[in-house]
């Protein structure tokens, strides 16, 4: 029963990563080529994406954002061809850094640029999914002391 599991999470996070990707990628897309945002439920995309708080050495963070979801995607499916437990280790602590980041994210729109973008909620809202898919994840993974 739990290889049905382990197989149904890691299908998740490979779902996730591939979502995660195509609006992180949007992003940097339009971020790199100059292009405008079209925000769909907010009207502060371009205010957020376009604030100090989106970029790093003039790197956009949706850049290192489809990075990390592509690397997601990619270890997942490795995941299922080689059922490495160190990979999922690893998208573990990745899920963890990128909740923690994308919390850290969301308080700097709310309380500091005050202004939402549709997108970054989106990316914040899969890596809150991509850490709680993963209580489902092998009981020898990181969280195994939380699934006793």
């Amino acid at each position: 029963m739990e290889s049905k599991y382990k197989n149904w999470a890691v299908i998740v996070y490979i779902v996730l990563g591939l979502e995660g990707f195509i609006n992180a990628s949007y992003l940097a897309i339009e971020k790199f080529m100059g292009g405008t945002i079209k925000c769909i439920v907010f009207s502060g995309c371009e205010t957020v994406n376009n604030s100090a708080y989106a970029q790093v050495l003039g790197i956009p963070l949706s850049f290192f954002g489809a990075i990390f979801y592509l690397l997601v995607f990619l270890l997942s499916v490795r995941y299922l061809q080689i059922k490495s437990v160190k990979i999922l280790h690893y998208l573990h602590y990745l899920a963890l850094l990128a909740l923690l980041f994308s919390i850290y994210l969301f308080v700097v729109q709310v309380f500091v640029i005050k202004a939402y973008c549709f997108y970054c909620i989106v990316s914040a809202c899969t890596s809150l999914l991509l850490f709680i898919i993963g209580f489902w994840l092998p009981k020898d993974s990181f969280f195994h002391f939380l699934n006793k």
